[in-house]
């Protein structure tokens, strides 16, 4: 460990990774709060607004194992044409609309300006392709075809949502700038202009305000980087709307802070997907009944749930897993078009 830094360094080989698992949860520990900053810095990373921990580092390793060995169930959702999802999006026209591209990458207009989350393209989420969760449905569209994007927003810095190669390809084609929350961007060689947020912390794009809003989660993209980049939500508004994105998190009293202080939501994106099995992803990702209470505490008028049939991150089987939020939000009195089930590559309005 560097003692000005508090950052772990070193170059073990992979082979002996198994064998200094236990000896990362020194490493990886973010410390105490540091004094006079906000409540979720540590001395060497950040914490949750809940306090919540994620998986040990040998309950990381394990899980991580498990996704790049383990057969998956047949978790494809069914999908657009290129050409069907081009022309769903081009007879949007102006409207504020969303576009579902696969996992959590979702392409969001709102008041003329249009934005794109999470955009992740890759045949494999994970440092060592092709050990790890195989994409089981094609994007429908790949950067070269997202030409309008004018900002790309970003929850985390985990495989699955983070992608410096297509960030720098959209960004090339479109002159997006990027928005992300803090230390994301160190050492990843993005080429857009950076916005880096905390917490509370609000980028415009024309007459949009995209803010970053506590979630309950962590990151890292190895064993020895956890939680030292901040992770986050987004709300988005603009033309007297707003549009709330999970990313990936946990059910906690910040989503209900959220709805209170907001006043409403026009439309909720949320994660559910990797929920199981729950001793490793409790305080990480919504189950279908926690997906259906925080769209209750947020005060959202409908929800777009993402996070499913691209990428096989969790044990759950996914269409129980749809019809379990189904029945959740009819046991909670939810209208039954409250929830948006979409194919990838489709476009809706709202």
């Amino acid at each position: 460990m560097d003692g000005q830094s508090g950052i772990c360094r070193g170059s073990l080989p992979k082979s002996v990774l198994l064998l200094t698992a236990a000896l990362a949860a020194g490493c990886t520990a973010v410390g105490d709060h540091v004094p006079g900053a906000p409540e979720h810095h540590r001395q060497h990373g950040f914490a949750n607004p809940s306090g919540a921990i994620g998986t040990d580092p040998l309950e990381f390793l394990y899980d991580r194992t498990r996704l790049a060995v383990a057969g998956a169930e047949d978790s494809s959702a069914p999908a657009l044409s290129s050409q069907d999802a081009a022309e769903a999006w081009a007879e949007s026209g102006a409207s504020d609309a969303v576009q579902w591209l696969g996992h959590a990458t979702v392409r969001l207009r709102l008041a003329g300006e249009v934005l794109l989350v999470d955009p992740v393209f890759a045949d494999y989420v994970t440092p060592l392709p092709p050990f790890g969760p195989p994409r089981a449905t094609p994007p429908p569209l790949l950067p070269a075809d997202l030409t309008d994007i004018g900002a790309i927003i970003v929850s985390h810095d985990h495989y699955d949502h983070f992608e410096p190669a297509s960030i720098n390809a959209i960004a090339a084609g479109s002159g997006a700038s990027c928005f992300l929350p803090l230390l994301i961007a160190e050492d990843e060689g993005l080429k857009c202009s950076l916005v880096e947020l905390d917490w509370g912390d609000t980028a415009e794009l024309g007459p949009v305000r995209a803010s970053l809003q506590p979630a309950q989660h962590e990151s890292g993209r190895g064993l020895f980087d956890r939680d030292q980049s901040l992770w986050g939500a987004w709300l988005i508004e603009g033309g007297g709307k707003r549009v709330y994105i999970s990313g990936d998190g946990g059910y906690g009293p910040h989503l209900a802070a959220l709805g209170e202080a907001s006043g409403g939501l026009d439309l909720a994106i949320l994660s559910v997907g990797g929920y199981e099995p729950r001793r490793y992803n409790q305080a990480l990702h919504m189950n279908p009944e926690e997906a259906v209470r925080a769209f209750q505490d947020l005060r959202a008028r409908r929800a777009l749930i993402v996070n499913w049939g691209t990428y096989p991150l969790g044990t759950e089987n996914v269409r129980e897993s749809l019809e379990a939020l189904r029945s959740a939000a009819a046991e909670a009195g939810l209208a039954p078009d409250a929830l948006i089930f979409l194919a990838i590559g489709e476009t809706i309005l709202f």
